[in-house]
């Protein structure tokens, strides 16, 4: 949060007309609120900012809201001229400064709701932007000399300092990290010239410029290793500015997200993994991950968005102008968009909704284990008539094969009939997932004085698939199977054997190279999708280790999926992996696979469900939301 950033909201925020748009953020406004602004949000995704109840006056109060969308409303005792507040930290302590009849101080609030004020020093404006987890405070305050920097121990000990020249007073610090760590940015003997600095936990300042081309570095966020992302300034083409990121050596790299030849890229904030999060006042943002990738989202009916911040999560906040004035959002930045379980057509809106919202790359079902999916064409190119499918709105894609495990059916008859279901979409399909899971009855084995309905499934003792043809309760015993294509009475249960037989480890393993070989021989690229229970169960955890090892199959990225409940920040149970975002994704223990390639969002409260589902996003509601290597699909 930059010390500023009130005054630019106020007199170039105003009323314009809005731009219809969908995202997987939450927007609000302070109740009563006729503009509200997002500045800071917590790990546990609780969010602080501002709202003001009358633009006549243009009077701000400060506001906490936490994970389940409760607002708190506050202003520090005293305070009669507003209060801004900056940041917040992880326990929910939020620092900001206040306005009274002598001037403005730093307040404290934490997360009992129990004030703090302060100067530094006495007597002063002082301008707190930034807190940590152990309650530090960094920002900045004037006096007679000009612009100071300043940081508060946990103790309320205030250091003040200077990154400039002697003499010249014009420091503006804007965050601190765990460690202590301030960043900011200062100017010396000509105001119009702008450098970044970091400050250390022990006082020493070191200050660069994110580029020699540089007209002004501003620092705006710092995390907690060390590394530093802002924006700056260049002479050619006048006005135009990049984003950056410092990592902790000094080295700095620079990025524009638009893409265009006129850069507009302002970094606002980076989280514990090195992602970033900015806008350019357009109707867009963007996340950047520590890899490069940039993603871009909108906010719905935002007709420009300013994200401000991003938690170890990947949650993203912020304001936006839109046709109702200023609000604040809460958003995800997804890049991918998982609709295998989705039955029939998608209607050009949903397309149209998740394109704008940032989503760029499709994925759907085309083998579903034992028959390929209807749908797959229309869902990739459309129907010829009233819809066009995910590739008429640009979006790149893949396609799911769901392998069964019987020797009848070899790995590349599946990965061939996975292609003849996408159809005219093939020209745009950028790869396929083989699905590792169990799907058809392969390991689902027969219990004893258990009830079966009519038409399910069990696996053998001998590995065949047996299928219900009269439901009732199983015997205490096993039944001497028939393997020969005839029946078996068990208890009530009158089983057929469906003549399908399944594989064992060795083959398993095999028909899944054989699945990627197929893939790879027709031009597209190929990807694992699976869970550490169904890779265990179906290769017996093949790439493990020594014994067993795969390592072609290592060699192939692996799109990991982890659909369970977890409890979330808010104590809630939830459905998903239980990283809600984009994250730096860990390998798996011991098994040599080098990385994930993906990995799926929070999808939501859980609802009593028993397996976690993709939740109702877009009108659909089976889709799930994940971030992939966009590399995977050039």
């Amino acid at each position: 949060m930059r010390v500023h950033s009130f005054a630019v909201a106020l007199t170039s925020w105003l009323f314009t007309a809005a731009a219809p748009a969908g995202a997987q953020s939450t927007t609000f406004m302070v109740d009563g609120s006729q503009s509200t602004f997002a500045l800071a949000v917590n790990a546990g995704g609780a969010v602080t900012g501002g709202y003001v109840d009358d633009l006549a006056t243009n009077v701000i109060h400060g506001f906490v809201r936490d994970p389940l969308g409760v607002i708190t409303k506050f202003d520090p005792p005293g305070a009669t001229g507003g209060s801004y507040p900056a940041g917040i930290s992880d326990q929910g302590a939020v620092t900001g400064y206040y306005y009274d009849a002598v001037g403005t101080h730093g307040f404290v609030r934490d997360a009992a709701g129990k004030f703090t004020v302060f100067d530094a020093p006495a007597g002063s404006s002082t301008l707190p932007a930034g807190i940590n987890a152990s309650g530090a405070v960094t920002g900045v305050y004037y006096d007679s000399l000009g612009v100071h920097g300043f940081v508060r121990d946990s103790q309320g000990a205030i250091a003040s300092f200077e990154a400039g020249a002697p003499g010249y007073y014009s420091t503006f610090a804007t965050s601190i990290n765990a460690d202590g760590s301030a960043t900011g940015y200062y100017s010396d003997t000509d105001p119009k010239v702008i450098h970044g600095f970091i400050r250390d936990p022990l006082g020493v300042i070191t200050t660069f410029d994110a580029s020699p081309q540089s007209t002004q570095t501003f620092c705006e966020s710092v995390n907690v290793s060390g590394e530093v992302t802002g924006f700056y300034y260049v002479a050619s083409p006048a006005g135009s500015n990049l984003g950056f990121v410092r990592d902790a050596k000094g080295t700095v790299t620079s990025f524009d997200w638009s893409g265009s030849g006129y850069p507009t890229s302002f970094a606002y904030g980076i989280n514990a993994g090195g992602m970033v999060t900015g806008s350019d006042f357009s109707p867009g943002a963007f996340v950047r991950d520590p890899r490069g990738n940039i993603t871009s989202f909108q906010v719905p009916f935002a007709a420009s968005v300013n994200a401000q911040a991003i938690n170890a999560s990947g949650a993203v906040t912020g304001y936006f102008l839109s046709g109702m004035g200023n609000s604040a959002f809460v958003a995800r930045a997804p890049n991918t968009m998982d609709i295998s379980r989705t039955s029939g057509n998608v209607a050009n809106d949903v397309w149209l909704s998740a394109y704008t919202s940032g989503v760029r790359l499709a994925v759907v079902e085309s083998w579903r284990g034992e028959s390929a999916s209807p749908y797959t064409q229309d869902q990739l190119s459309g129907d010829g008539t009233t819809t066009i499918g995910a590739n008429g709105y640009g979006m790149k894609t893949g396609a799911y094969v769901l392998l069964n495990y019987f020797n009848q059916y070899p790995g590349s008859y599946q990965v061939n009939q996975a292609i003849k279901a996408v159809g005219t979409g093939k020209s745009a399909l950028k790869f396929m997932v083989v699905v590792v899971e169990p799907c058809c009855g392969e390991f689902v084995a027969w219990k004893p004085s258990t009830g079966y309905s009519a038409a399910a499934l069990i696996m053998d003792r001998g590995k065949h698939i047996q299928k219900a043809i009269t439901g009732g309760t199983s015997g205490t015993n096993a039944p001497k199977w028939n393997d020969a294509g005839g029946q078996t009475t068990d208890g009530t249960v009158t089983w057929m054997d469906t003549g399908k037989s399944v594989m064992g480890q060795e083959g398993r393993v095999d028909q899944i190279s054989a699945a990627v070989a197929q893939i790879q021989q027709s031009g597209l690229k190929a990807m694992i999708r699976t869970d550490r229970r169904s890779w265990k169960e179906i290769t017996g955890d093949c790439g493990g280790g020594a014994f067993n090892n795969c390592s072609s199959l290592m060699s192939i990225p692996l799109w990991d999926t982890e659909p369970v409940a977890f409890v979330g920040a808010d104590g809630l149970k939830h459905c998903g992996d239980g990283i809600a975002g984009l994250y730096s994704f860990a390998p798996y223990s011991g098994s040599g696979w080098q990385s994930r390639s993906g990995n799926q969002y929070d999808f939501g409260l859980m609802t009593g469900a028993v397996w976690c589902q993709g939740v109702a996003l877009f009108g659909l509601t089976q889709v799930n939301f994940s971030y992939l290597d966009p590399a995977l699909f050039h």
